[in-house]
């Protein structure tokens, strides 16, 4: 875990432009919160963005933050932290369950998660020891790229 986190395309903290962390419906990722990757991270969102040529530019300008001393961080390290996690509710058109690509991502919720004193969550892709791509926790979180956190 690290104490210092990077926040990449602002030099510094605006709270005016802050959104609270809600549930994404279909999608394994929340919208809202404060982003950033840990400081001394294996392969943070600067390294991922180089590597696939995306919003380069933007890298200049960030600023780093770290959580209170007593913050409750979630930790998630691979695929089998996942397990006991709250898992949001798949929508419904006309009283069926919308149809989910059938790939192993796993939804969370992060609403009950914060509701339950969860104050960030940070994914640790280095971390993931997953023999098999289907296993691993960048397929099953797909688009957590990188070692990243997030906070409400």
């Amino acid at each position: 875990m690290s104490d210092v986190y990077i926040h990449h395309g602002s030099n510094h903290y605006d709270s005016i432009k802050f959104i609270p962390i809600k549930n994404n419906l279909l999608f394994v990722k929340p919208e809202g919160g404060l982003w950033g990757s840990p400081e001394n991270a294996s392969y943070g969102w600067s390294d991922w963005c180089k590597d696939q040529d995306f919003h380069t530019g933007k890298l200049e300008a960030s600023f780093r933050f770290t959580l209170a001393p007593h913050a409750n961080i979630l930790q998630i390290d691979n695929k089998e932290n996942l397990v006991e996690l709250p898992k949001a509710e798949i929508p419904t058109v006309n009283g069926k369950a919308f149809p989910m690509p059938p790939m192993p991502w796993v939804y969370l919720d992060f609403e009950r998660l914060l509701a339950d004193g969860i104050d960030a969550i940070q994914v640790n892709m280095s971390n993931d020891t997953a023999e098999r791509y289907n296993d691993s926790l960048y397929q099953t979180l797909y688009g957590w790229d990188c070692d990243s956190a997030t906070r409400s």
